[in-house]
């Protein structure tokens, strides 16, 4: 049986609206009904029997990673807004790892480290808002910026200990994916703002925030 174009965009629609749990469940069974296609055409049959279907999952399921993709990396600055729909992402990202472990093609492919891209993308969003001012116009630009990049630091992960961790399950080690997106986020970000330094005194407010505050 082939499935009509409207039940897809109802699909989709479930997507766009964030109904998570629905939509997957309708997005396996299409799965299964391409499965079962391919099976009974058998290995001599042209692909072009099933390249609808197939395209048609194959735009769902791109959907379905951008919209998780999206909620993820908003919940490290919302977290109170996603923490249901996580736990939704969790079951998700943990029903295809199980399925792409029994060899069944055509699913979300790499969902953990989509995820953990996501997480880091959020991690970059808080912390490039923090305030950064020029030299020209304030003399104590680095220290000031430091001080609200540590301070953020801070409350990112605190907020992702207090709200986001209960979300997911252990498997996902959510404060210790966290922490390394945090290390990696501001050693670009400092790497970055270290271009802008010129005067000695900058270059050893940088060294005592790397060296002292940041790592304690």
């Amino acid at each position: 049986m082939c499935v009509c174009v409207s039940s897809v965009m109802q699909i989709n629609k479930l997507i766009e609206l964030e109904v998570f749990e629905e939509a997957h469940v309708n997005m396996l069974s299409l799965r299964q009904e391409f499965h079962h296609q391919q099976e009974a055409l058998g290995p001599q049959a042209s692909p072009v029997e099933l390249a609808h279907l197939e395209k048609d999952l194959h735009l769902l399921y791109r959907a379905l990673r951008d919209k998780i993709a999206d909620i993820v990396r908003q919940s490290s600055a919302l977290p109170a807004r996603n923490k249901e729909l996580l736990v939704h992402v969790a079951r998700i990202v943990q029903e295809e790892e199980r399925r792409e472990a029994e060899g069944e093609a055509g699913g979300l492919g790499g969902g953990r480290e989509a995820w953990r891209e996501a997480v880091r993308d959020g991690v970059r969003d808080v912390l490039e808002g923090v305030h950064l001012d020029t030299p020209e116009h304030n003399t104590s630009w680095l220290a000031v910026h430091l001080g609200l990049l540590g301070k953020a630091i801070v409350e990112n992960l605190e907020r992702v200990k207090a709200e986001l961790q209960g979300s997911y399950p252990p498997s996902f080690c959510v404060f210790d994916a966290y922490v390394t997106s945090c290390h990696e986020v501001t050693e670009q970000h400092l790497q970055r703002v270290m271009g802008k330094v010129r005067k000695l005194k900058d270059y050893y407010a940088l060294l005592d925030f790397i060296t002292h505050r940041y790592h304690r």
